[in-house]
């Protein structure tokens, strides 16, 4: 497995995303009330700041635990049978976890 482009391919994902949370963050006080218009009360901009945060940062974590992966020598196996993560899986999705099987698996525990 050629981890070399998978870790290419992560950094720059890691890169957009710091980027868009950056540029999201940035642009709340504007998309909530307009310039000129009174100032943004502090519970608005908090809760738009949470939802933006918990999606991208669960994707950060997700990315950042991927490179280590990289870093150890394990990835692009299952961790939590051990095969090997298809390579159309990890084209898709470079910091997945689980091969589909067992992805499955826990989406149905989940529901």
């Amino acid at each position: 497995m050629k981890t070399r482009n998978y870790r290419a391919q992560l950094l720059e994902m890691r890169r957009q995303l710091v980027g868009d949370m950056q540029r999201a963050l940035e642009a709340i006080p504007e998309e909530i009330h307009p310039p000129g218009e009174h100032d943004i009360a502090p519970s608005e901009g908090v809760d738009v700041e949470i939802s933006l945060e918990r999606q991208d940062e669960a994707e950060l974590r997700g990315i950042d635990a991927a490179l280590q992966r990289i870093k150890e020598g394990s990835f692009g196996k299952c961790v939590s049978c051990g095969v090997e993560i298809p390579a159309a899986r990890l084209g898709a999705v470079p910091y997945a976890t689980h091969c589909v099987r067992c992805e499955k698996q826990l989406d149905e525990t989940v529901r």
